[in-house]
C-alpha cells in the first residue's frame, strides 16, 4: 500500500469518526461539540439530515476523497498525551520486568492493581510459564540477610512508600527472585511498623 493509499485511508477513517461524533452532538444536543466541530453556521435542515444518517450511509466517508474535517493537533494536548503515553510505557516495563523477575500476581495487585486476567495475559506475552499454586520457597539466612541489607539501602526509612521500581533494583542487585524476596521485605516492613 503506496503512502498515498495508506493516508487516504487514513482521512476517510478521520472523516467518518468526525461525522460520527457530529451526529452524536447533535442528538444530544451538545452546543459546546457543534461548536467545536464548526457546525453552529448549518442550517437546521442540514443538521437534521446530518443527524438522521444511518450506518450504511455512514460507510460511504471512507470511499468520499475529500476533506470534511480541518485537523490541526493542539501542541499542549499533543505534548500531554506524549508525557502520559511515555509514562505509561515506563510503567508497563517497569511491571514487565517485575514479572521477569518473579513476581506473582497477589503480589503485583497489591503494589499495581493488576488483575488475574492482565498477569496471565503478560506471562503469555513475555513468554514464561505461569507459577505453580503452593508455598514459596523461603530464603536462606544469608539471602534474607542480602534482601535486608539491600532494601534498608533502597528504602533507608522504615515507612517510605516503595513499588515495582525498588523490588526491581532489588532483583538486580541481590539476584534473589522477587516472589521469594517480596515476603521478607513485607516481614521486614512489618516489624519495623
Amino acid at each position: 500500500m503506496s503512502t498515498t493509499k495508506k493516508i487516504n485511508h487514513a482521512i476517510g477513517k478521520l472523516n467518518k469518526a468526525a461525522l460520527e461524533l457530529a451526529i452524536l452532538a447533535i442528538q444530544e444536543d451538545s452546543p459546546d461539540t457543534i461548536a467545536m466541530l464548526g457546525l453552529n453556521d448549518m442550517d437546521d435542515t442540514s443538521l437534521t439530515t446530518l443527524s438522521m444518517l444511518n450506518v450504511h450511509q455512514l460507510s460511504f466517508s471512507e470511499d468520499f476523497r475529500g476533506q470534511l474535517v480541518d485537523a490541526r493537533l493542539s501542541p499542549r494536548g499533543l505534548n500531554l498525551y506524549l508525557d502520559m503515553a511515555i509514562r505509561k510505557q515506563r510503567d508497563r516495563d517497569i511491571e514487565n520486568q517485575a514479572i521477569r523477575a518473579g513476581m506473582r500476581q497477589f503480589m503485583m495487585q497489591r503494589l499495581t492493581g493488576m488483575n488475574r486476567r492482565e498477569y496471565e495475559s503478560r506471562l503469555k506475552l513475555l513468554g514464561l510459564p505461569g507459577h505453580d499454586r503452593g508455598r514459596i520457597e523461603l530464603l536462606t539466612d544469608d539471602e534474607e540477610a542480602l534482601v535486608f541489607s539491600e532494601w534498608k539501602k533502597l528504602c533507608p526509612e522504615p515507612n517510605s512508600s516503595y513499588g515495582l521500581e525498588q523490588f526491581c533494583q532489588l532483583f538486580e542487585e541481590t539476584g534473589i527472585s522477587l516472589d521469594r524476596a517480596y515476603q521478607s521485605v513485607e516481614q521486614l516492613r512489618s516489624s519495623v511498623a
